[in-house]
């Protein structure tokens, strides 16, 4: 039971870590465009 004490406020800064660099991230653009960067990966299922 006292494991839960350090486990659960771990995951949930663990959570809020991540969506902190979703949010910058977003924020930032690296979302934008990738349609365009679609074609510009290679396409070895040809």
């Amino acid at each position: 039971m006292s494991s839960l004490f350090v486990l659960i406020p771990l995951g949930v800064v663990f959570v809020a870590i991540a969506a902190g660099f979703f949010i910058v991230s977003v924020r930032g653009g690296q979302f934008e465009r990738l349609d365009e960067l679609e074609h510009r990966l290679p396409d070895d299922f040809v």
